[in-house]
């Protein structure tokens, strides 16, 4: 069997329309909840030295697709990754 590996990025805070006034599509923090930027997104592949160790025998040969999804302020998004690729997102 396959090992499938997965990553979701969660980002933690709520936010809220802006009130009277402010322009189209402005947000602001609800109230007490702390806001950061956004981390700077990075790619996630399993090392080519590791993968047999990780994915396992026939890793190479594998039709397995790991996905899982995410909703965002921009929208809903699937995320994809074949295991004969390393299991790096298309």
């Amino acid at each position: 069997m396959a090992l499938l590996v997965g990553a979701v990025l969660v980002v933690a805070g709520s936010v809220v329309p802006g009130a009277g006034g402010s322009s189209a599509g402005a947000v602001e923090p609800s109230a007490g909840v702390p806001v950061s930027a956004p981390e700077e997104q990075t790619t996630s592949v399993v090392p080519a030295d590791e993968r047999d160790a990780v994915l396992g025998k026939g890793w190479e040969s594998s039709a397995d697709v790991a996905w899982t999804s995410v909703g965002d302020a921009t929208g809903f998004h699937v995320l994809v990754a074949d295991e004969d690729q390393g299991l790096a997102p298309r």
